[in-house]
């Protein structure tokens, strides 16, 4: 028998840099910084609170460098703060994992400087981590400067150079992202935060009135009975108590500023989670704060929490959310915009045209050929015959009905049926897509929308053509206009689904022309054989 050994599984120094590549945004690596300089507000074992007074922390973004200095306490165990994995923290803190600062040090450069005085102390603690020359060496160690201060000063600065990316690219993200995150603690004067000078404020939500008169209309005519437009709730999760609240905003948001955010006691994780708020325009004016505590997990990154597994949680958002999901539905017709019914037909006719040019495009043939070779046995080598109905399960019948006939345009007047919502699937052998169209109006300065349901059988794309652009009123050709969002929408699509079949992706300016010139040599022809010519305009 041979004797056991035993092996050395010191980690490679390079886990250090590795640290750095686990997926922060800059945003995200500044925020925790400030994680930790709120943290130090108070004892780290006992929770006690030891600094008076709010976090004040300046970060200064220059070309070449990152400073972040605060007035915390300072770092209570300065010898052990660039060890991977160690943390002191306790109870209600925002770090937890002992990765933070490492973490977040080396996505934004490959040096950092740091010097901190702890409250009560008579010595500032400095140490300078440079990756370049710590590579020259074997030793794990770090070298540790201790000099005199004043008992009364309390402060931590971190300095990071040799840059990743130049932070100046980025610095009017930071100042929105910071604020979003940060915003109750703000708010609540627990930190204050400036960025280059200036302090960041949280962008105030509008929310609507409750005498609007469309939310009033709603509500006589089939309103649920005693709804409340700011919802409050609280409810159990695993032993977790939930809290939040959820409200309608003033406007809708169909750039996907809706839904949740998800905060783990004041700081954000998550923003803008469409759980129980589903991903639709209908919902896009739904807006609500959801409160997770201290100790409920997170990654990490803090960036995200794991929905996968957490069915109760969803459930009960889906059960909380579901009278305001219904009015939010019925505002939506109600706003729904007065298009002229020449115009809704002719662009039904010209997306008939535009879904037989999708499906003779290479670019789609190509997705095809790849859904077909997925769809035969591993053993088949790229040849051979496909069981489609065993590899790609029989389609619900709803998803496959006709395009209805005889439609009305949607024409809001009381008392007279409003437009059905018809669908156009595009189907190329195993490839399938289902596009649908929609009017909207919204002061928001974007000419089209589009919410992509990659989850459901078959993939939907919705497109909204916005009555409310500019450009939508100064064109004479209103069939023209609206083809060419969809046209868009759909090629930035394509693109993307080539990608996630392995595919080379083809440039979006190629794909866009084609389906372009598909579609216009169709229109050339007029309608599919015997319809009448398209009009023009209104």
């Amino acid at each position: 028998m041979i004797a056991p050994r035993s092996v050395d599984i010191t980690p490679d120094k390079s886990l250090i840099e590795k640290l750095g590549s686990v997926g922060f945004s800059p945003e995200e690596a500044i925020a925790e910084f400030i994680d930790n300089s709120i943290d130090a507000l108070y004892d780290s074992r006992t929770g006690k609170r030891i600094v008076k007074g709010p976090a004040r922390i300046e970060v200064s973004l220059t070309a070449t460098e990152i400073l972040i200095s605060d007035t915390s306490a300072g770092i209570s165990d300065f010898d052990n703060c660039m060890k991977a994995a160690w943390s002191e923290k306790s109870g209600v803190r925002l770090g937890q994992f002992g990765l933070g600062m490492k973490t977040a040090s080396m996505s934004l450069g490959r040096l950092v400087d740091i010097h901190s005085k702890r409250i009560g102390e008579c010595v500032e603690h400095s140490t300078t981590l440079d990756l370049d020359e710590w590579y020259k060496t074997d030793s794990w160690r770090i070298d540790v400067q201790d000099t005199t201060a004043e008992p009364s000063d309390h402060y931590t600065r971190i300095r990071i150079a040799k840059l990743l990316v130049d932070p100046l690219l980025y610095s009017v993200e930071l100042r929105g992202e910071l604020a979003e995150r940060f915003g109750p603690l703000i708010l609540d004067n627990e930190v204050v935060v400036t960025i280059n000078g200036s302090t960041i404020q949280p962008e105030p939500i509008r929310f609507l009135p409750e005498n609007d008169p469309s939310y009033k209309r709603v509500l006589e005519e089939s309103g649920p009975k005693s709804f409340k437009k700011r919802l409050d709730f609280s409810f159990q999760v695993e032993g977790y108590k939930i809290t939040g609240w959820i409200d309608i905003l003033e406007r809708r948001s169909l750039s996907g500023r809706f839904g949740f955010h998800i905060f783990r006691g004041r700081r954000l994780i998550q923003p803008f989670v469409k759980v129980g708020i589903r991903d639709h325009p209908n919902n896009a004016n739904l807006f609500g704060q959801l409160y997770l505590p201290y100790d409920f997990p997170v990654a990490f990154t803090k960036n995200r929490i794991e929905w996968r597994g957490r069915a109760s949680l969803v459930a009960d958002l889906e059960q909380i959310c579901a009278d305001h999901r219904r009015v939010a539905l019925k505002m939506a017709s109600e706003k729904a915009p007065v298009v002229h019914p020449k115009i809704v037909a002719d662009v039904k006719r010209s997306l008939d045209i535009l879904a037989d040019a999708v499906r003779e495009s290479p670019f789609v043939r190509d997705l095809a050929e790849s859904e077909a070779k997925r769809a035969l046995a591993s053993s088949a080598n790229g040849y051979g015959p496909v069981d489609s109905e065993k590899r790609a399960p029989r389609l619900n019948k709803s998803a496959t009905r006709p395009i209805p006939k005889n439609v009305r345009a949607r024409n809001p007047v009381p008392g007279q049926p409003r437009q059905k919502k018809d669908f156009w699937l595009i189907r190329v052998g195993q490839f399938q897509l289902k596009l649908s169209h929609e009017w909207t109006e919204t002061d928001e300065p974007r000419m089209w929308y589009s919410t992509f349901l990659e989850s459901r059988t078959p993939p939907e794309l919705l497109v909204q053509t916005n009555v409310a652009f500019d450009a939508f009123e100064a064109t004479s050709d209103k069939m023209y206009y609206a083809t060419g969002t969809v046209i868009m929408a759909l090629s930035r699509v394509l693109r993307d689904l080539s990608t996630q079949a392995g595919r080379a992706s083809p440039d979006l300016v190629d794909l866009q022309e084609d389906l372009y010139l598909r579609w216009g040599a169709k229109i050339r022809l007029g309608f599919a054989r015997g319809a009448s010519t398209i009009r023009r305009g209104s």
